[in-house]
């Protein structure tokens, strides 16, 4: 059974401080969109008001905290879920998503795909990769974790030196392999961005989306995305 990630932490500084609203209606939306049996997990600094179908990991130690030259908001945290002691904890194969996507039809084959570990490349962007979206079999990409060094892609002078952008994603971004650089979901998959597909090409929902992420300023409870686009809240109930 693959396990089904959501993170929420307080993230001072952040643009979005994330809810157990923003968790149950994350895995409600999962549940509409897939029959696949899962195990829906919340890795989480509090667990008030999550559902109680939801199990609860509490979020471990930051491994990096300090991001640049300043204390500044980071996802490190999720890159211990390559630590191959986690298998005991994460189960055999996980995905985990932003707790901004609105999913918009059926997941199975993101579940279903039989890579040890992908990503999502949003297409059209020169990042390889994109931390919305990511797929995993447990310790199969140990180095990940084992190798982490914060000072490739952003020291302490602030400078992307890897010419990554983000903080795991970049972090991530160093380690792919040719093979996984051309082998990532995408809008082949059904996966969208809503700032750069939807909103900068002024889309309506594409017939073949699947799942829409909300990387970036934006979210899908806001007033101003709601008005633009009815379909968001029809999806984002």
């Amino acid at each position: 059974m693959i396990s089904i990630l959501a993170f929420k932490w307080r993230k001072e500084g952040y643009r979005t401080q994330f809810t157990a609203e923003h968790v149950n209606k994350f895995f409600e939306g999962v549940a509409r969109n897939t029959t696949v049996p899962y195990r829906p997990i919340c890795i989480t600094d509090d667990p008030t008001g999550i559902d109680k179908h939801i199990e609860i990991i509490p979020l471990w130690e930051n491994p990096c905290p300090k991001y640049g030259n300043e204390h500044r908001p980071n996802c490190f945290y999720r890159l211990k879920c390559f630590d191959p002691d986690m298998k005991d904890v994460l189960g055999e194969k996980f995905v985990w998503m932003d707790l901004d996507a609105v999913f918009t039809g059926n997941i199975d084959h993101i579940l279903n795909d039989p890579a040890d570990f992908k990503m999502w490349r949003v297409d059209g962007e020169y990042m390889p990769c994109n931390g919305s979206l990511v797929l995993h079999r447990t310790g199969t990409r140990e180095d990940i974790w084992k190798m982490f060094n914060p000072g490739r892609i952003h020291p302490v002078t602030g400078l992307k030196v890897a010419g990554m952008i983000g903080s795991d994603q970049a972090w991530m971004g160093t380690q792919l392999t040719d093979a996984e650089k051309d082998n990532t979901f995408g809008q082949k998959d059904g996966v969208y961005s809503y700032r750069c597909h939807i909103k900068k090409f002024n889309l309506d929902l594409p017939q073949d989306c699947k799942v829409v992420f909300f990387h970036g300023i934006l979210n899908p409870w806001d007033d101003e995305v709601k008005r633009e686009r009815p379909w968001v809240q029809f999806h984002y109930k």
